[in-house]
């Protein structure tokens, strides 16, 4: 089909409520999220497990949502601003589910055992690999000072050693680790661990 009508005369009418504008800004471009969604899916789909129907429907609303804030500018054409929306889309998306797969698979894998201190070698220092992945994604989730404080302390420092090099006083240091140490404690409830050797891992 042929569309003579330009993207920016259509982005007009859909903001006026033209709903015949919308369908025809949608069949123009449905066979590019579709495309991209395959493209996703057939890529990383092996790894992330993405879902086609459900990462076409988040590029529906990214369309969506552009048309809505996207500005004409003759300096900023509409295609390009979407293309970029559209990528960043589908790579927040693959992050999100390779984040997830990644999580499950972990998960899935661990609670087949029974952890205790007698365990199998190799189970054990598989253990200590999720935990270890585990304790990155808490860090990420730390500013940037409790983040230092938060991985010198994990290689056994001291806390006046650690003051010395971030130059700050000791009690900052035992504040910082003290909240630290809480939000620990409720991040790896969510996982079903309990807080056995990971207790005294900042101690």
């Amino acid at each position: 089909m042929q569309y003579q009508t330009n993207d920016e005369e259509l982005i007009y009418m859909i903001r006026e409520n033209d709903e015949e504008a919308w369908k025809i800004m949608m069949e123009k471009y449905e066979p590019l999220l579709k495309y991209l969604a395959f493209y996703y899916q057939k890529t990383y789909g092996a790894k992330t497990s993405i879902d086609y129907e459900d990462l076409l429907q988040e590029m529906r609303i990214t369309l969506y949502k552009t048309i809505k804030i996207y500005k004409t500018d003759k300096n900023n054409r509409f295609y390009p601003y979407l293309s970029t929306s559209l990528k960043n889309t589908c790579n927040d998306y693959y992050k999100r589910r390779y984040k997830r797969y990644q999580k499950e698979l972990l998960v899935s894998d661990i609670s087949k055992y029974e952890l205790c201190e007698d365990q199998d070698p190799l189970l054990s220092t598989y253990y200590d690999y999720y935990i270890t992945e585990l304790l990155k994604e808490f860090n990420n989730q730390l500013n940037a000072e409790d983040s230092a404080i938060f991985l010198l302390k994990l290689s056994s420092m001291k806390y006046q050693d650690i003051a010395k090099i971030l130059d700050i006083n000791t009690k900052k240091v035992d504040n910082s680790i003290f909240k630290t140490k809480q939000k620990l404690k409720k991040y790896l409830k969510k996982f079903n661990i309990k807080n056995t050797s990971l207790g005294k891992i900042i101690e």
